[in-house]
């Protein structure tokens, strides 16, 4: 899978072949390495070995030195205000040498810039910055290379944000130059989805948080707020003319509520990984209510475990498992025939639900309002900070 991290000839390629793109920008983890200077000698974990493209890409915000040539060369670095204070003190570090040790090596490189501090909420936090050009030089590293996927691969585009049809093309153009596996496939995910998740990330850390969970819409919002299609279950055609109300929910939605699963399981984001159609960006994995379920002519919920389902897309999905039936609007409606469709990235999102603890310091609920809307500010200055219970 190329999604977040690919292979370094894909970047490359992308620039080269598609006039939206307008660079590329990639980095990667080789994991803990000692660096020096002088007496001050730390091990870091947050290094990552950056082509020229990620500070142009990103607009990290530079406090010293020349972003054009930060990255240009081997042997050079970059570091961040607090890593540049921990092995400096107060000294000006542009133009000091370090020693980094690379295997059994040591090597001397070259401060060429500074940049503030990664912020928390950001997808990819970094200390230290190496060029890539070092890792060409001392690891024989490439940028045609198709057989390693390593690389947090980002593209910078023109005008519209690339979508699914990109990502065809460029498969398409990909699986042409090189005799890959053909379930080697980018996936685009767009910088929301990442922060999104970051997002998740921090306020899934916090003790008072129990899990977390997006999906496209919530009880009480109406079925306005839900999608409609003539679902039917493959083999039990007769049932047809049934429309079965249906929205998007991750992995945790199901834990997050409590729903009972009768049959089969629920989604899992290791099991579920590549249930996701990029074309129409929707999973290929459902779970059905009783209703839907004996609306689409099973017998019991064992039965329809494993059975497919068509419909209103241009591909079939396999059931999961069957929940219990629950109100989506009040107790004095019907159940709806309702569907969870699996969304793995969370591109569907339109609410946020957070199960916390109570009992945890004894903090109230307004305690614990605060910590999550100072993580949420953090990810989202500008946006407003609406909730309900």
């Amino acid at each position: 899978m190329c999604g977040l991290t690919c292979y370094p000839a894909a970047g490359k390629l992308a620039v080269n072949e598609f006039p939206e793109i307008e660079d590329y920008a990639m980095a990667r983890n080789i994991g803990r390495i000692l660096f020096k200077n002088g007496d001050q000698a730390f091990n870091e974990d947050r290094v990552y070995i950056a082509n020229l493209g990620w500070l142009k890409v990103f607009d990290w915000q530079m406090i010293s030195g020349d972003r054009s040539t930060a990255l240009n060369e081997p042997e050079k670095l970059i570091l961040t205000e607090s890593s540049a204070k921990k092995y400096f003190g107060d000294e000006d570090p542009i133009g000091q040498m370090m020693t980094v040790v690379l295997g059994d090596s040591d090597v001397l490189m070259k401060v060429s810039g500074v940049v503030k501090d990664v912020p928390e909420n950001a997808h990819l936090k970094f200390d230290i910055l190496i060029s890539y050009e070092t890792g060409i030089q001392y690891f024989n590293w490439t940028y045609d290379n198709w057989n390693g996927n390593n690389e947090f691969m980002y593209l910078l585009f023109k005008g519209a944000p690339l979508d699914a049809s990109f990502a065809e093309r460029f498969n398409k153009s990909d699986h042409s130059k090189v005799d890959q596996n053909a379930d080697e496939l980018l996936v685009i995910q767009p910088m929301t989805d990442i922060k999104r998740l970051a997002f998740k990330n921090e306020v899934t850390r916090l003790p008072q948080v129990a899990s977390m969970s997006f999906s496209e819409t919530l009880f009480g919002q109406g079925t306005k707020a839900m999608n409609t299609t003539n679902f039917y279950a493959v083999g039990k055609e007769e049932e047809r003319g049934v429309i079965y109300y249906f929205y998007r929910v991750d992995a945790a939605f199901i834990p997050t509520f409590g729903f009972a699963i009768l049959a089969g399981r629920t989604f899992d984001e290791d099991l579920d990984k590549e249930a996701f159609n990029t074309k129409n960006g929707i999973g290929t994995v459902m779970l059905l209510n009783e209703t839907a379920r004996e609306l689409m002519g099973f017998q019991t919920s064992e039965e329809a475990i494993g059975g497919k389902v068509a419909g209103g897309f241009n591909f079939q999905f396999d059931i999961l498992g069957v929940f219990n039936d629950y109100n989506h609007h009040s107790l004095k409606t019907n159940v709806d025939p309702t569907i969870f469709i699996y969304n793995s990235n969370s591109s569907s999102a339109n609410y946020t639900s957070i199960k916390v603890k109570m009992g945890q310091g004894d903090q109230s609920y307004k305690a614990i309002l605060t910590n999550i809307e100072s993580v949420y500010r953090e990810a989202y200055p500008s946006s407003d900070f609406d909730y309900y219970f």
